[in-house]
């Protein structure tokens, strides 16, 4: 390779002497050119000199001038001619280099044939070795197929042994297990009480809750005992309300009873559970009340005055209902009606509340005259022929299923037989609902509540009630209850009654709530409604 190299730098150089060569041809042809040139200038100046002296003259100046120009270029030829020969005797010194280099390339050229005779040589023998190894490998191949089946001999003789291995340690832990049986246990006290055979195996009897198999482990400690429930702190006597026999503070788990002001009840215990109490609540005491909860006395009375009420007929029923339990159903034109009117019953103008739940739908009201459904009334007045003085229905056609309450004689909303200005929304909807009316007979107001909420109130004016019966049921004329006489009753199915109370004053908001065991916030002013004879209207609560 390194003869190569030289060999194209030897060429390199020639190429090189050839082109310098042909400058210096091309620069002695410049030279014979400009000598020519100059011989004919001459000749041309002598001819010229004989024609034209004067002009020469004229002239002789100026062709100084270009011959002094013509002496410059011919001293910058003669410079590159030194020059080019000062190149010549460079590459004369560069070929001197490449000859002495080409003798030493020889040289190495010798000494490399040298070396490949050494290694053909070697190879040779390299040769004959590889040939000795691989006789020496087939023989080891020769010998590894016999180690191998000589492995897989080894390896099932191997195999045998470790079954027999497994068979060994299992025979031995069925020996060990037989001593273990034959070996009774060393039962630790306290705790081992004595050695047992079940006839299989020897056990520790372990006595005290100590448990393991020789009664080492103790036993566990017992948990502590539970944390008793929170008592109830700081308790109240509820609204018209004393402690009774209640103390502020109470235990998980006691009861007390509250008494109450005059004209109220107690209606359930106060109990203590978890910290949470369950008061009981002062209701006013009511005149009449008919809870219709026994099957065999429908009309008994709940009160202290105990004046029960009587059937009229075989319409009268006792029905139970999943909601509210046992309750009143009324059909055929029968009804309930008080066996006596009590003193402590609402007469002349005294204040007076009644109230009840009930549940009809639309479809139980007969259309058919106009009349709807009056669940309740009572007393009779004298201006009246003898009518039901008070009583509450639901309206038939012009307002159906809203509440419409009155006085035959001057009915509440709009006059006697008429439904146009019944209030509150759709009641006979199929669900129990609650309505209250009360009249206060200082101020001559009356108010109706539907569901605990006031509806209207109105100055109805000074009443003269005179002693007549309750009635509870399908009522004669419109919304006004069963009277003695004058009946016009009209058959419908009617609706549901339960636990109809009546009161010898007017409840306030606050005692009318109750009844549902609701809160009892004041109620906002219900709108004015028209009326058939409007009055100056009193501000009242109800």
């Amino acid at each position: 390779g390194r003869i190569d190299a030289l060999n194209g730098t030897d060429a390199a150089l020639k190429t090189t002497d050839a082109s310098l060569s042909m400058r210096i041809d091309a620069l002695n042809a410049t030279d014979a050119v400009l000598k020519g040139v100059d011989d004919g200038l001459s000749s041309r100046i002598d001819a010229l000199t004989n024609i034209y002296v004067n002009e020469l003259n004229v002239t002789d100046k100026q062709l100084i001038v270009t011959d002094a120009t013509l002496g410059s270029r011919v001293d910058a030829l003669n410079a590159t001619q030194y020059e080019l020969r000062g190149n010549d005797t460079a590459l004369g010194v560069r070929v001197s280099a490449l000859e002495a280099a080409k003798s030493a390339l020889e040289q190495v050229d010798v000494d490399v044939r040298a070396l490949i005779g050494a290694l053909n040589a070697t190879d040779a023998v390299m040769h004959a070795t590889n040939a000795e190894l691989k006789t020496r490998l087939d023989a080891l191949n020769a010998t590894d197929t016999e180690l191998q089946a000589k492995e897989a001999e080894l390896s099932g003789r191997v195999d045998v042994l470790n079954t027999t291995d497994e068979e060994l340690k299992t025979k031995d832990t069925e020996l060990s297990g037989r001593i273990d049986k034959l070996t009774p246990p060393k039962c630790i006290p306290p705790g081992g009480d004595k050695l047992q055979f079940n006839g299989t195996n020897w056990l520790c009897v372990c006595v005290n809750s100590w448990t393991g198999a020789t009664c080492e482990v103790p036993p566990s400690p017992p948990p502590p005992p539970p944390s008793p429930p929170p008592n109830c702190l700081q308790i109240q006597a509820p609204v018209r309300g004393f402690m009774g026999d209640c103390e502020q503070d109470m235990t998980h788990g006691s009861s007390c009873t509250f008494t109450c002001e005059d004209g109220y009840y107690i209606d359930g215990n106060t109990t203590c559970s978890f910290g949470n109490v369950f008061v009981g609540i002062c209701k006013p005491k009511p005149v009449l009340w008919a809870r219709f909860d026994d099957p065999t006395h429908v009309g008994k009375d709940y009160s202290e005055l105990a004046i029960d009420m009587e059937a009229t007929g075989d319409g009268v029923k006792y029905e139970y209902d999943d909601e509210r339990g046992g309750v009143l159903r009324v059909t055929n034109c029968d009804h309930l009606q008080s066996s006596s009117y009590a003193a402590s019953y609402p007469r002349g103008s005294s204040s007076y509340t009644y109230a009840f739940w009930f549940k009809v739908n639309i479809s139980s009201i007969n259309t058919a005259y106009n009349q709807g459904w009056g669940p309740a009334g009572f007393g009779v007045s004298s201006r009246c022929g003898q009518k039901t003085v008070a009583g509450i229905g639901i309206a038939a056609l012009s307002r159906p299923g809203k509440l419409n309450t009155g006085h035959w004689c001057d009915d509440m909303f709009g006059g006697a037989g008429s439904n146009d200005d019944s209030l509150g929304s759709n009641v006979a909807d199929g669900t129990w609902h609650h309505v209250t009316v009360t009249y206060d007979g200082a101020t001559g107001i009356e108010a109706i509540y539907e569901d605990f909420a006031q509806l209207a109130w109105r100055n109805q004016g000074f009443l003269n009630i005179q002693p007549g019966k309750v009635y509870i049921g399908d009522t004669s004329q419109l919304l006004i209850g069963l009277v003695a006489d004058d009946v016009k009753c009209v058959l419908s199915p009617g609706g549901l009654i339960d636990d109809f109370v009546l009161f010898n004053r007017a409840l306030s908001h606050d005692e009318i709530a109750t009844m549902g065991d609701i809160p009892s916030p004041p109620p906002s002013p219900p709108p004015s409604l028209p009326w058939a004879r409007q009055q100056k209207l009193t501000a009242s609560d109800g």
